[in-house]
């Protein structure tokens, strides 16, 4: 027996040392609640093995709590997901989803067929357990997104069909009637063979409704970015015919087709031509793949597939018509597009009246039709005053709209809390603050500072008070000997470690810690004035030397980078969120003509420095070798 036992403890002192790190995350109370249960259970189990029975008991349930802890683990709340999990709420608001728990696991695999989610998690693997913190247990989804979705605007979107998976489960039984009333309706086959399918296909048939109805979802939330998405995603990986948990990919390709050209039905909407572009690019691809040019072959259980589902959805108060209409999408064009041509984060409209909050669904449609219909061509300043070759141009455009509007969205919740305070705008507009000067006729004449949160707090009439960000990159010294900065390929990036902070959460800054740290907004700085970055006095008397870097060049657009050192003596707590250096505007003598061109374009976290580019190691080289 005491041999029994020691084979227990043995098989189960991995998972505890799992769960000692999963519980040192940043993870909802309830989740860590679960996982110090489950430790209370192995470790009785264990200590209770009577006989094989009670060992093989133990090691089915090993199966199952080792393949949860380890989805906890490939948790990255500190990098990959601070945006996914905020876009993720506000779906389940739309779609009036009481709020749950969310756990994103973000793939380092560039496989979108990786998008996939675990509705309810604790319940699905058997550990719904009550919570210790006298707090009502909410259910907890788990969200695998693959890795190239971080780098894509479009690719976002799919996200919208994976909330649809929640929806429906909530919603399960609507689902299993209409699977039954359909099979109901189908005689008897004669063949026997035929009657066993017939008997194994409703399964089958529920879940290719399903992904119908997760479809539907995806539209509801995101409309044309939706569908884009989806023909990108089937266009690069395309097979034909269904499986058991999949409907035919045909079948959906051709949907999304035709309801991309639905959307905004008249040449008179601003989005049209837009959306054409889109549908154009589409059928260029799609006209190249041989594959799908044969005729559909649907059988007749994708036919009540399809037919169960559209009678589903149009009984759903999800209807994309109500949601997304042409006046809807000439909405969000207005209130998205000038953030996006100017080339910041589309956090609100800005003007010195008050802002209006930009959701982030709202976001992703508009950057998706801004990028893919080639509206920058015309209007980004970026675009328009880079002097870099086309490919480059365009290829910085794609990366940092994708970074604008992740930063964005990880904001929103923040974001939308401080603007539904009330604020005496007309009082603001009329104190001779800084916060006039975003009233300039065109946006080289304006200073932005954006997203709005206190702004009768943060504007004087000579500075602005800027905010901690959520980006720090903290020094790693022992990783190598020296850091070379006349070299490229000088493993700067390695010699820090990025570190994540939600907004109202701290980083410690210990005595003596020199950190590279990120403000909150994003500044556009007028083309006829620079600026200079101080610290707050407050901060100053605590210990806290920030921004030694001090100028800003005119036309910067960006947050900016601070350098943080701790003199003091004592660890000091710092509060992402919270106010920490002041912007000082100083006009120039003579202003520029194209805006900022320098080596930090448009950035939203703290940056590792770029003095490898400065032309001066041209100069010494040519000096040294001559």
């Amino acid at each position: 027996m005491d041999m029994l036992r020691q084979i227990a403890l043995t098989a189960i002192a991995p998972e505890l040392e799992k769960i000692g790190i999963v519980v040192q995350q940043n993870i909802p109370d309830s989740i860590k609640d679960v996982c110090n249960q489950i430790q209370n259970d192995l470790e009785y189990q264990a200590n209770n093995v009577q006989d094989i029975q009670d060992l093989t008991v133990l090691r089915q349930y090993l199966y199952t709590v080792s393949f949860f802890i380890s989805l906890l683990l490939k948790a990255s709340p500190e990098r990959s997901s601070w945006w996914a999990e905020s876009l993720i709420y506000e779906c389940y608001s739309l779609c009036k989803i009481s709020e749950r728990d969310i756990i994103i696991v973000h793939s380092q695999d560039t496989n979108l067929e990786d998008f996939s989610v675990y509705p309810n998690a604790t319940f699905t693997f058997g550990l719904n357990y009550s919570s210790q913190h006298n707090t009502p247990v909410k259910p907890l989804d788990i969200f695998f997104i693959p890795a190239e979705v971080k780098f894509d605007i479009s690719c976002m979107a799919l996200i919208g069909h994976e909330v649809g998976h929640i929806y429906w489960q909530i919603h399960q039984n609507v689902l299993d009637e209409k699977v039954k009333e359909a099979f109901q309706k189908i005689p008897l086959p004669q063949d026997r063979g035929e009657q066993w399918e017939l008997q194994h296909k409703p399964q089958q048939v529920a879940l290719h409704i399903e992904e119908y109805l997760c479809d539907q979802v995806g539209r509801y939330l995101l409309g044309p970015a939706f569908d884009f998405a989806l023909l990108k995603l089937f266009l690069f990986l395309p097979s034909s015919g269904s499986s058991r948990t999949h409907p035919p990919q045909e079948n959906r390709i051709l949907r999304s087709k035709d309801i991309i050209k639905c959307y905004v039905d008249s040449p008179s909407n601003n989005c049209y031509q837009l959306m054409n572009k889109m549908s154009q690019l589409i059928d260029a691809i799609y006209d190249k793949l041989h594959d799908f040019k044969s005729e559909l072959k649907s059988s007749r259980y994708d036919e009540i597939a399809e037919k169960a589902a559209k009678e589903i959805y149009q009984a759903s108060n999800l209807i994309i018509e109500k949601r997304l209409s042409p006046e809807k999408f000439e909405q969000i064009w207005r209130m998205v597009k000038p953030e996006l041509d100017g080339f910041r984060p589309p956090f609100e409209t800005v003007t010195i009246n008050k802002p209006e909050y930009i959701n982030p669904t709202d976001a992703i449609i508009a950057a998706t039709l801004y990028y893919h219909g080639e509206a920058y061509l015309t209007s980004n300043v970026f675009y328009l005053n880079s002097s870099k070759p086309e490919s480059e141009k365009r290829r910085i455009l794609f990366e940092k709209l994708s970074e604008h509007l992740r930063y964005a969205i990880s904001l929103h919740r923040f974001v939308k809390f401080a603007q539904h305070q009330e604020e005496d705008f007309e009082t603001l507009k009329q104190s001779n603050s800084l916060w006039n000067w975003r009233g300039g006729k065109q946006d080289t004449d304006k200073l932005i500072v954006t997203p709005t949160i206190d702004p009768n707090n943060q504007y004087g009439q000579s500075t602005v008070d800027l905010r901690l960000g959520c980006s720090f990159l903290v020094n790693v010294p022992s990783r190598y000997t020296h850091i070379d900065p006349a070299s490229k390929d000088n493993h700067l990036s390695a010699y820090y470690q990025e570190i994540h902070i939600p907004v109202g959460q701290e980083f410690i800054l210990h005595p003596h810690q020199f950190v590279l740290a990120t403000i909150l907004e994003y500044i556009c700085l007028p083309n006829d004035h620079y600026a200079l970055v101080l610290g707050r006095s407050t901060w100053g008397r605590l210990g806290l030397n920030i921004a030694t870097a001090t100028t800003v060049q005119s036309g910067y657009k960006g947050c900016l980078t601070l350098e943080l050192r701790n003199l003091g003596e004592s660890p000091l707590p710092l509060t992402v969120g919270t106010r920490i250096a002041q912007l000082c505007l100083i006009s120039v003598a003579s202003p520029a003509q194209q805006g900022y061109v320098g080596k930090y374009i448009g950035p939203i976290k703290a940056e590792i420095p770029k003095i490898y580019s400065d032309p001066d190691w041209v100069i010494i080289k040519h000096f040294v070798n001559g």
